[in-house]
């Protein structure tokens, strides 16, 4: 399982102030949506510039504009983007046509998806490489964890990976990597921790310790 840090700032040089301490315990530098919208596509490239050895994933929630919007991220050095599970089919294939120029991955975000099984099965053959349970931030708390949805795409996932964000801590992550999770999404509990490395070297133990 990779650990997938969330950057959800909204200052590039805070973002990679917080990636330095942390950056040797992940595999994945999340160019967070406030990031992305505050410091456009720059941020992007400031962290692939900075920090080569890690997979950039930018977490643009595209919901138009799939091929356009997907290719500038990929041109400034996103290994993957996000599209919405929800959008037009229309979407997702411009994504789809646009990573396969690049030679990259896309991840489909399943929040608010109705009927998983189906719309997975639908965005898998549109070419997604990633699927993505997600409980959103603001009904954090108040919404079933998505460790039950993961669960279930894992059962007819195939060779597609799958990732889990919205509340994944220490207390929670070992169950997270039984469920099947390829990604774990890590974001407040490491960037909002007193002391982010120690955090993020926790994490990294424990998903080590269930192999």
């Amino acid at each position: 399982m990779k650990l997938q840090a969330a950057l959800d700032y909204l200052s590039i040089d805070e973002a990679l102030g917080a990636l330095g301490e942390v950056a040797r315990f992940v595999d994945i530098a999340e160019i967070g949506t406030p990031l992305l919208l505050s410091c456009g596509a720059d941020a992007v490239r400031r962290v692939r510039e900075a920090f080569p050895a890690l997979e950039v994933f930018a977490d643009a929630k595209i919901m138009d504009g799939g091929e356009i919007e997907a290719d500038m991220l990929y041109r400034s050095g996103a290994d993957f983007v996000s599209v919405m599970g929800i959008t037009n089919d229309a979407t997702v294939m411009g994504v789809a046509r646009a990573a396969r120029v690049a030679g990259r991955r896309f991840m489909a975000d399943m929040m608010l998806v109705r009927d998983l099984p189906e719309r997975a099965r639908e965005l898998v053959e549109m070419g997604a490489g990633i699927l993505c349970v997600h409980t959103a931030y603001d009904v954090r708390g108040a919404q079933a964890s998505p460790l039950s949805e993961l669960r279930a795409l894992k059962s007819f996932s195939g060779h597609t990976a799958l990732a889990i964000a919205g509340g994944v801590n220490a207390k929670n992550i070992a169950d997270v990597s039984r469920a099947g999770a390829d990604i774990a999404v890590v974001g407040g509990a490491i960037t909002a921790a007193p002391d982010r490395a120690a955090a993020a070297e926790e994490l990294r133990e424990l998903m080590e310790a269930e192999g």
